[in-house]
């Protein structure tokens, strides 16, 4: 099984598109016993298929790990068959800006009901305050969501 499984391993680890570092640190399991399973010199225990086998959305290749075998009508698969989608947006970019910026005038207040800053709720316009910081984060948002957050079609 050793050498089957170490195929198999590596095949979910590259379908994640995780380090070997980052695929033990998600699932649980000691890095030096993951990269030993994965070369082929021992193999697993049941604990380690399990933690690998109930981490995220790993359980659709439950059959395909231990048989080798797929079942796509009850949602058994292989990392071959699997594919990637783009996360889609729940909300469109407008509103996505309106949730920001009401978050952030909502946390400005909340700093200086707390007294970590001094404010005159009167004067600030908290709004502004939140587009101005929109403004400045969107190209890291941008960066790191890039597609999906889509604008709305009018």
């Amino acid at each position: 099984m050793s050498n089957d499984f170490s195929e198999k391993v590596k095949s979910i680890r590259e379908y994640s598109r995780l380090s070997q570092q980052k695929f033990v640190d998600a699932v649980g399991i000691p890095l030096a016993s993951y990269k030993r399973y994965e070369t082929g010199a021992t193999s697993p225990t049941a604990s380690t298929l399990k933690a690998i086998l109930e981490y995220k959305d790993y359980k659709k290749f439950t059959l395909w790990l231990m048989t080798g075998d797929t079942d796509p009508s009850s949602g058994q698969i292989s990392p071959e068959t699997a594919t990637h989608t783009e996360p889609k947006s729940l909300i469109s970019r407008e509103e996505f800006h309106d949730k920001f910026v009401s978050e952030v005038a909502e946390s400005m207040k909340m700093f200086g009901y707390l007294g970590w800053i001094e404010v005159n709720t009167d004067k600030i316009d908290f709004e502004a305050c939140g587009k101005l910081v929109l403004k400045e984060v969107e190209p890291i948002i941008e960066g790191h969501f890039g597609s999906s957050l889509k604008s709305k079609v009018g």
